[in-house]
């Protein structure tokens, strides 16, 4: 779901992706980098954009997340780009505290609106992480960015909130 682009360039995706059969684009982008979107070609449902997280952090003016509901399919989809963690940028380092500090209360919120309307989540897009080492490529630093412990915390805070990796699960050894 990451995007890389400006606000004058989202009707020209927009178009694109409707000339190729996508009913639905929300797109929650500023700046060129660290935007999001969620594109679909379902037919029978109206979905309901939901911007604003962490956008509207002044300390970190970054879209980053994107929520929208399927009503009629009694179902949530919110597409997230996690910022990279690297213990030699301390501003790295901020930024991430920054973004789950915002992201896990409305995330709790969000799946506490979803319990009561008996609603299905889904959170897809580029978590920023290895959880486990069945995650890494033959290449990758087993410390680098994406396998540090505060990445895989964080990420675990993700699932405590009661969601499920589900590609770990359908996948428990690869």
């Amino acid at each position: 779901t990451e995007v890389k682009l400006t606000v004058i360039n989202h009707h020209k995706a927009e178009k694109s992706l409707m000339d190729i059969g996508y009913k639905f684009i929300s797109i929650n982008s500023n700046m060129g980098y660290a935007g999001v979107m969620i594109a679909s070609k379902y037919e029978n449902a109206i979905p309901i954009p939901v911007h604003g997280l962490p956008k509207e952090n002044p300390d970190t003016q970054e879209p980053r997340v994107i929520t929208v509901a399927f009503e009629d399919l009694s179902l949530i989809v919110g597409g997230i780009y996690i910022p990279f963690y690297n213990p030699d940028h301390s501003d790295r380092s901020e930024r991430l505290e920054n973004f789950y500090n915002f992201y896990l209360p409305y995330m709790d919120k969000l799946l506490a609106i979803a319990k009561a309307r008996k609603t299905a989540v889904a959170i897809v897009g580029d978590f920023q992480v290895t959880p486990t080492a069945l995650d890494h490529t033959d290449n990758a630093d087993p410390n680098g960015p994406g396998a540090t412990d505060i990445e895989r915390q964080y990420y675990q805070k993700i699932l405590d909130l009661g969601l499920t990796d589900t590609y770990r699960v359908l996948h428990p050894n690869t």
